[in-house]
């Protein structure tokens, strides 16, 4: 029995290795300055140079996806193969090509298996500048309704951003208030 258990906590701690827990206080994430309300993990996951993944209930559930001062010509995320090639920053974009360059993103990280619809493109004040917001959504090839919500900014000519996605089930709902007060309180 003992033997048991040991094996079965030494399967639990090594499914959280590389987590590293994110209290709820100012934090520095990726140039950006974030107060967030709650506890999060940050995931060991590495989808990018400039980009650090957190999550609170599991990256399936939810997660928080940051992206600091990416460069011009820079992609957001390291593609995961050579046929689902990403798009590129280049400063100056307009607000509906930012939108389109963070969903075609995504949907070459997932590997083109989803259909990412965006909504609702608007200004909004990011730390004394104005960046844009928008929402997106799409369901995952085994069918789950996911829901997001986007931040994104230039700042001397270089990408901020934060993405934040949940199932629409529970989830988003759940911790969309933190999003928001994360965005209202970057600093950059």
């Amino acid at each position: 029995m003992r033997i048991l258990f040991a094996t079965i906590a030494i399967l639990f701690l090594s499914s959280c290795a590389g987590y590293k827990l994110i209290n709820a206080k100012s934090v520095n994430v990726k140039g950006m300055n974030v107060q967030p309300q709650t506890m999060w993990s940050k995931t060991p996951d590495s989808l990018g140079n400039n980009v650090e993944l957190w999550t609170v209930d599991g990256r399936q559930l939810n997660q928080l996806i940051f992206i600091g001062a990416l460069a011009n010509n820079q992609r957001l995320f390291t593609p995961p193969s050579k046929e689902l090639p990403m798009p590129v920053f280049k400063a100056g974009m307009l607000p509906n090509e930012m939108q389109d360059l963070v969903s075609s993103s995504l949907k070459n990280l997932y590997g083109g298996d989803v259909d990412i619809t965006t909504s609702n493109l608007r200004p909004t004040e990011v730390a004394g500048q104005i960046g844009f917001r928008f929402n997106l959504s799409y369901f995952t090839k085994n069918g789950l309704a996911k829901q997001g919500d986007v931040l994104v900014l230039e700042k001397d000519k270089r990408l901020y951003s934060m993405i934040f996605i949940a199932t629409k089930l529970h989830y988003f709902d759940k911790h969309a208030p933190e999003f928001d007060h994360m965005a209202n309180s970057i600093i950059i």
